[in-house]
């Protein structure tokens, strides 16, 4: 798994890892939808505690991502789909 960091267009850090269902648990590759089944590119903005999380996904994983210019990987920030917020278990 390679994993980068880089910077969105506002300066906003953002990290950037590559994840294998292969890796998952039983039960978590059950969950994965079909577009997701060979991997994706794992997205998540870095800020201060107080500001809301972004997560963000890409399939399929391009090939030469992890050593491509980060203009590049900015692109396919840009084309990634939002991860919506997981919703806290109800009691």
């Amino acid at each position: 798994m390679s994993h980068r960091i880089i910077k969105d267009a506002a300066g906003a850090q953002w990290q950037v890892w590559s994840v294998a269902p292969g890796a998952l648990t039983p039960l978590q590759t059950l969950a994965v939808a079909p577009q997701f089944a060979d991997g994706w590119l794992a997205f998540e903005r870095l800020g201060a505690p107080s500001e809301p999380a972004e997560k963000r996904r890409l399939a399929p994983i391009p090939a030469d991502w992890a050593t491509a210019p980060e203009q590049e990987v900015r692109a396919l920030l840009g084309a990634a789909k939002p991860v919506p917020p997981r919703q806290a278990p109800r009691h």
